[in-house]
C-alpha cells in the first residue's frame, strides 16, 4: 500500500508528502523520497504554505525535523506511539520540567522520579496543534479471557 493512500482515510487532504528519514533499502517501496536536510525539510513546508503537506517522520529522525524550525503543524500522527517515552525521543517532545517536581513548598526536592507522565508536551510543538493521534498495537485477547 502506498503511503499517501494509507493516511487519506485520516480526514486530510494530502496534496504533498515530505519524509524526514534516512533513505534505506527498506523506504525503497516508498512512494516519496526521504531527506534528512534541514533546507529540504523548510523548503517543504514554505511550498504552497504547507497545505497538504503529509511529512512522515521516523522516531531516530524526529530531533533533525524539530531542528528544522519547522512552522505550525495541524495534526500530529504517532504510529508506534509507545516510542515517544524512549529516552532518545522523550527530550523532543517532552518539557524537561514539570513544575511540581521542581521542588516542594518548603524548598526541598520531592525526590519523585521525574517521568514522561509528570512533564507537559512541548509547547513549541503542540500548543497550536488540532489534534494528536496515538496508535500503538496491544495484544489480542480471545473470548476466553474477556
Amino acid at each position: 500500500m502506498k503511503l499517501a493512500q494509507k493516511y487519506r482515510n485520516y480526514s486530510i487532504s494530502v496534496v504533498r508528502m515530505l519524509c524526514v528519514s534516512s533513505h534505506t533499502e527498506e523506504d525503497a517501496d516508498l512512494d516519496v523520497d526521504c531527506t534528512t536536510d534541514s533546507a529540504d525539510i523548510q523548503r517543504a513546508f514554505r511550498e504552497g504554505e504547507s497545505t497538504g503537506l503529509l511529512v512522515v517522520v521516523t522516531y531516530h529522525s524526529l530531533a533533525t525535523l524539530v531542528d528544522s524550525q519547522i512552522p505550525k503543524v495541524d495534526r500530529w500522527y504517532f504510529d508506534e506511539a509507545h516510542h515517544m517515552v524512549e529516552p532518545r525521543v522523550i527530550d523532543i517532545l517532552f518539557d524537561r520540567e514539570a513544575e511540581d517536581l521542581e521542588e516542594d513548598s518548603d524548598g526541598e526536592d520531592s525526590g519523585e522520579e521525574e517521568t514522561c507522565h509528570s512533564r507537559p508536551l512541548k509547547a513549541s510543538l503542540f500548543d497550536s496543534v488540532e489534534k494528536v493521534v496515538l496508535f500503538t498495537a496491544t495484544p489480542e485477547i480471545g473470548r476466553a479471557h474477556v
